[in-house]
C-alpha cells in the first residue's frame, strides 16, 4: 500500500499562488526585477508575472468588492487594517 495519491499531481498541472501585497508596484518590480519575472498583466490592484514557466498573481490589499465577502491581507497588515477590534 501506498501513501501517495492516483494520478495527482497531473503532468499538465500547475500552481499559480495569489500573493496579497501593501504595494503593488514594489512587489512587481521585486519579481521582475529580481526574479527575472515578465509583466503579463498590470491594472491598479493586479498583476500577473511569468516566472519561467510559472506564473504569480500579485493583488493590492484593498477593501473587497461590493459583490464578495472577501479580503486579501497580507501577512504583517496592521490590526485595524484587518478589521480587529
Amino acid at each position: 500500500m501506498t501513501n501517495e495519491p492516483s494520478g495527482f499531481p497531473d503532468a499538465a498541472a500547475g500552481v499559480a499562488p495569489l500573493l496579497a501585497v501593501l504595494d503593488l508596484q514594489r512587489s512587481l518590480d521585486f519579481w521582475v526585477t529580481r526574479m527575472g519575472g515578465r509583466r503579463e498583466v498590470q491594472w491598479d490592484d493586479y498583476a500577473r508575472i511569468r516566472v519561467g514557466e510559472g506564473e504569480v498573481h500579485l493583488a493590492a490589499t484593498g477593501d473587497p468588492p461590493a459583490d464578495r465577502a472577501v479580503r486579501l491581507v497580507p501577512p504583517g497588515a496592521s490590526r485595524a487594517w484587518r478589521g480587529a477590534g
